[in-house]
């Protein structure tokens, strides 16, 4: 009985989610902003990657590799540093040029998801912001958190779905945490490590699946 009760509140909170989602949308149509359709590739401006607060205009970076969320998009500059612009890419910030998160350096690897950005450190330590899951709960944070669970450790690539991560460690293994087809939702916040892979050294996620790729060129 409990099972059936908490299976019902998680299919109402959906509903209700989803809900919200409808009405920010209509209310956003109705305030008259309107989104921009770009057709063609378009360069971005270069001279806003400025920080907001200290660093000079004359401060040219260059980008290793950027990343794009449902609404916001995160980019790593050569020096390590970490940019963010979209909707509600740092904090509740929305801006169309980019600025710098605070609170970051010596990044080598940036990911983006719906509502949630994550970045890792050199020295293999995963830091998240936004809408984000932990091991011992899944929570929002405007701001980066390293993510401390002894499992997550060592990190090499990170990539969202629609409710669940994947994070590939140098070591070659795999780990998931989120939802699942389990109602054991405790559980899902705990990082499982995926069994009967090789070593592998690339992940991509998407909405509801994820593909691996492994040493010797073989997609799982």
């Amino acid at each position: 009985m409990f099972e059936i009760a908490k299976t019902m509140r998680r299919i109402i909170m959906k509903k209700l989610l989803a809900v919200f989602l409808v009405f920010c949308f209509c209310l956003f149509v109705l305030l008259g902003c309107k989104e921009e359709t770009i057709a063609e590739p378009r360069l971005i401006d270069a001279p806003a990657l400025t920080a907001e607060e200290s660093q000079p205009e004359t401060t040219e970076l260059k980008v290793k590799m950027a990343a794009c969320g449902f609404e916001h998009s995160v980019a790593l500059c050569d020096d390590g540093t970490v940019w963010g612009w979209g909707k509600e890419f740092y904090e509740s910030k929305n801006s169309s040029k980019p600025v710098q998160i605070p609170g970051l350096s010596d990044i080598t690897y940036v990911a983006a998801g719906d509502r949630v950005s994550a970045a890792i450190k050199s020295d293999g330590t995963l830091w998240m912001w936004g809408l984000g899951w932990t091991s011992s709960e899944g929570v929002m944070y405007g701001y980066p958190l390293t993510l401390s669970d002894p499992y997550i450790t060592d990190v090499k690539e990170i990539s969202f779905g629609a409710y669940f991560t994947a994070v590939l460690k140098n070591d070659g293994t795999v780990w998931l945490w989120g939802e699942d087809n389990s109602d054991d939702w405790e559980a899902q916040k705990i990082p499982k490590k995926v069994e009967g892979l090789p070593k592998i050294k690339k992940i991509a996620a998407s909405w509801y699946h994820v593909a691996f790729l492994d040493e010797d060129g073989h997609v799982w």
